[in-house]
């Protein structure tokens, strides 16, 4: 079966319905979700409300704990602080019901494991070298760990107690799992990716050919950054969307 993963919406509704639209066009009904559906953009209700109507599994994201008063905003920058103070504003108590659901790990099949940063920190930590990977993976014996957070595209192997690392760049890429393998793999952010590339990134994943793809896809950033500053976020954060970083 072919599931499609996606991670790091932030509130993001063109990107999101963009990678839904692009799903179901290909017949991919089972999706998981790794982590902060809200925070950053513009339509946290809309968002959540889709999370629920399309019955996507999902973990919790700092972001989305951060929104529902869950955790301080002490230790986040002042962009996201005042992006998670309209995010909360806005969304109803219903939807901050839904996010307070959410568990921080969640096993979805026998040899897979999500989490939104990391299985020693699911909330905080962003796995972006080596020697985190190497830590993370004396955690689980299962085969995939899926994280998000960090949103950007990147894939950890272990292999015969050698840890690899790659990174995607181009809008396609594809990957066979090796049969003695582990792997850590993020498939980068829906809503706001930071790989240089604005388009959004998911991942069509095959738990019977055990393979994954990679995929990028357009979407109509610039009404979300219209509506954006309507609603007084930072320039900082309308403007990456549009470069990607």
């Amino acid at each position: 079966m072919k599931i499609g993963i996606l991670a790091d919406v932030h509130s993001n509704l063109e990107a999101f319905q963009a990678v839904l639209f692009n799903l179901e066009k290909r017949g991919i009904k089972k999706i998981w979700h790794l982590g902060d559906i809200v925070g950053y953009g513009p339509n946290p209700n809309e968002c959540v409300e889709l999370l629920k109507k399309k019955k996507i599994i999902s973990v919790v994201g700092n972001h989305d704990l951060a929104v529902i008063g869950k955790i301080s905003i002490f230790d986040f920058n002042p962009y996201a602080a005042q992006a998670v103070k309209i995010n909360a504003s806005e969304l109803s108590q219903e939807n901050k019901k839904i996010l307070s659901n959410l568990p921080l790990t969640l096993k979805p099949e026998k040899e897979i494991i999500l989490a939104h940063g990391s299985l020693r920190d699911p909330i905080w930590e962003y796995l972006l070298e080596i020697y985190q990977a190497e830590e993370n993976f004396t955690l689980f014996k299962e085969k995939v760990l899926f994280v998000g957070h960090s949103h950007i595209p990147t894939i950890f192997e272990k292999r015969e107690n050698k840890i690899y690392q790659f990174r995607f760049p181009p809008d396609k890429a594809f990957l066979k799992f090796e049969k003695d393998s582990f792997y850590i793999i993020n498939p980068g952010s829906v809503g706001q990716p930071r790989d240089r590339n604005p388009k959004a990134s998911f991942i069509i994943f095959d738990n019977e050919a055990l393979t994954l793809e990679y995929h990028r896809i357009e979407y109509d950033y610039y009404r979300t950054q219209e509506k954006m500053r309507k609603k007084g976020f930072p320039n900082f954060l309308i403007e990456r969307l549009s470069i990607g970083y």
